[in-house]
């Protein structure tokens, strides 16, 4: 009776194994246990069969998707098989979604299988080894490239399939990405993109997977409606957006499934509606920005002018109006072209991109600077603004107000008016065409009352008439130019820094000397008045090199990171100087968001500089031997990893997840101040 118990074990366990999918001895690391296993039982000549890279991860460990997101790296297969055979791509089920914030990544927990369709020629050796090298990255706090060689050998037959192998990659391909027999829309704003899904029929919930970086922004909450059926994403950085492809993981009925969508921009709304709204609200923008706190003290004096003029030659008047909006209407079109163009060359920018610039917002802070001057008495080039066009243009009559229109436009870009951001969001979405014609409009809108004023003698009755009050209300108006001034100066500290501050400051004192300079000796004898011009000109040159600095990689912009290698590190020891190194790498989060939230702070910055530490970055980014030999030597698969060298200790490893008081901390402790 025990003889036959055993015996009927014996059939059991090979019915067993007979019936569970084929699969290769496992390769086991210490985070993964990857394995190849086949659909079929034996391979038939001439057809087509799967397999699938089988990975069960460590709990609390992924690995990554097609799309890692906003870091990591899919995993990658280079096969080795016999003559005839081939492969089709490495297919991905449809993944999930890991939140660490302010980043996310896609990709995979637990048990995944990753299926790859393979081809047999039609004469077979038998039996046939399937052979490949497998690379992944596998994350959980700490980031370890991992990887192997599996094969699986199958003999030559049929392509018999059991029951249990047919449902296990019934299975697998059922996680795969179907595609959608109903053909999908999006509209996208320059903040937004909303898929409309009610093509889908009725969806319960839905997440979006992009295949291509900088279509959404991948930590960012999806906003579902399931009243409206749709998905609100916030956009990326990518701006030409002629369709959206990605994976949609959708729940109806009770079931999940993941879709392979490639939506298509809804259509663009007809000129008399979409287009013809936003030539409207352009126009609109354009007047209402003439009220904004920067533009409207030097423009309220540039419609005096008018006044003045008007009263004069009715003539004249008309052709400065003229002149005048030819100027906004140029400054306005050189910004918009510059704006197309960068925005079709793939950067993400919108109204005021060059207030990005350091160098322009500081020359900006200046130009505003000079002209609260000029209005507050402290030197005369005629009125405001105006009178600085007319120096430009050599006092040259309507060439001046020309170069007022210009430097209108330029005194403008600080502001946002009501009506402008919907104009120039649909702008943004429209053909080049008619995104510059929406442009120029705003500029005709911002030039239209003055035009106005030029051509319609009775609006200009309705101004006041001049008189005394004229010599008091350029300098009430000369405050909120300085407000102005002050904000550029802010946003540029925020830009640079405080060292870029402190240069900035060097600047406006020059600034404000030649002003003074130039009103105190303007109306003196020829010989002071060339020593003011000759001093006026030399304020005027310093503050040349100043924003020249500013436009350089100045200490204050730069990293001040030095790439590591082994003999750096020795040479800095011999010299007995402190070190921090950064082991690092672009696919690993957990040293993305330790570089932004601690390693980028300013007062980190500080306590490297007053401990006069120097910065070694490892990038494990690509494979580098000597990183792996300095990651080993300290226990260390993976990354990150920080190392603080004292003046005359033992290096001291920091925790994997930093914040600025550890690092502050551990120099305090490790790296006192001499």
């Amino acid at each position: 009776m025990a003889k036959i118990s055993k015996v009927a074990l014996i059939v059991v366990v090979i019915c067993l194994l007979w019936a569970s999918p084929v699969m290769a001895n496992p390769l086991t690391t210490e985070n993964a246990r990857v394995s190849l296993v086949s659909e079929v039982q034996s391979i038939q000549p001439d057809s087509s069969f799967w397999v699938a890279v089988h990975f069960q991860l460590r709990k609390g460990w992924h690995i990554y998707w097609q799309n890692p997101g906003d870091s990591g790296a899919k995993p990658t297969l280079r096969w080795q098989l016999p003559e005839g055979f081939t492969a089709g791509e490495l297919q991905f089920p449809y993944p999930k979604r890991f939140l660490i914030p302010p980043l996310a990544n896609f990709g995979y927990e637990g048990e995944i299988y990753l299926p790859v369709q393979l081809r047999s020629p039609a004469k077979l050796v038998n039996p046939v080894a399937l052979r490949l090298r497998a690379d992944w990255l596998i994350c959980q706090q700490e980031c370890i490239p991992e990887s192997g060689q599996l094969s699986l050998t199958l003999p030559v037959g049929d392509g018999s399939i059991t029951p249990e192998q047919r449902a296990l990659f019934d299975e697998i391909r059922r996680s795969l990405p179907q595609p959608t027999l109903q053909p999908l829309t999006f509209t996208a704003t320059p903040q937004e993109i909303t898929l409309n899904l009610q093509a889908l029929g009725n969806v319960q919930s839905a997440e979006f997977f992009p295949y291509e970086d900088g279509i959404i922004v991948n930590s960012a909450q999806q906003k579902f409606s399931g009243d409206r059926q749709t998905l609100t994403l916030q956009r990326g950085y990518q701006t030409d957006l002629k369709r959206v492809a990605g994976v949609l993981v959708v729940q109806q009925q009770g079931q999940t499934r993941g879709l392979d969508i490639q939506a298509q921009p809804s259509a663009p709304p007809s000129e008399s509606t979409g287009f013809g709204e936003a030539m409207v609200l352009a126009l609109v923008g354009g007047i209402v920005l003439n009220f904004m706190p920067c533009v409207l003290p030097i423009l309220s004096l540039r419609a005096l002018s008018i006044l003045r003029l008007a009263q004069r030659s009715p003539p004249l008047a008309r052709w400065s109006g003229l002149v005048f909006t030819a100027g906004v209407l140029l400054c306005f079109g050189a910004i918009a072209i510059v704006l197309l163009i960068l925005r079709a060359l793939g950067q993400q920018v919108g109204w005021g991109f060059q207030l990005q610039s350091p160098l322009v917002v500081l020359s900006l802070a200046y130009l505003l600077f000079a002209v609260g001057l000029n209005l507050s008495g402290v030197y005369v080039l005629g009125s405001g603004i105006t009178g600085v066009g007319q120096k430009l243009a050599g006092k040259g009559g309507l060439a001046g107000e020309f170069f007022t229109g210009v430097l209108a436009v330029l005194m403008s870009t600080p502001c946002t008016a009501p009506f402008m951001a919907t104009a120039i969001g649909a702008a943004l979405v429209l053909p080049p065409a008619l995104s510059l014609l929406i442009l120029l409009t705003l500029g005709l809108g911002f030039a239209l009352p003055y035009l106005l004023l030029c051509f319609v003698p009775a609006l200009q009755k309705l101004l006041p008439k001049p008189g005394a009050w004229l010599e008091v209300l350029p300098q009430v108006l000369a405050f909120p130019v300085y407000g102005t001034a002050g904000w550029m100066l802010w946003v540029f500290t925020l830009q640079t820094g405080s060292d870029g501050l402190a240069i900035a400051l060097v600047g406006l004192l020059l600034i404000g000397f030649a002003c003074w300079l130039y009103g105190k000796t303007q109306q003196a004898r020829q010989f002071w008045r060339r020593v003011g011009i000759v001093g006026v000109g030399g304020c005027l040159t310093l503050t040349l090199l100043v924003l020249a600095w500013v436009a350089q990689p100045t200490p204050w912009q730069e990293q001040g990171w030095e790439p590591y290698s082994s003999d750096r590190l020795g040479e800095l020891r011999q010299q007995g100087r402190p070190v921090f190194i950064n082991f690092t790498a672009a696919w690993c989060i957990s040293c993305l968001i330790n570089e932004r939230t601690t390693l980028s702070q300013p007062e980190v910055k500080r306590a490297f500089q007053q401990h006069q530490v120097v910065l070694l970055k490892a990038d494990w980014t690509n494979r580098s031997s000597e990183i792996t030999a300095a990651l080993q030597q300290f226990g260390s698969s993976g990354v990150p990893l920080y190392l603080l060298y004292g003046a005359n200790i033992e290096p001291v490893v920091l925790p994997k997840t930093l914040t600025p008081q550890i690092v502050q901390e551990a120099l305090a402790k490790y790296v006192p101040l001499s």
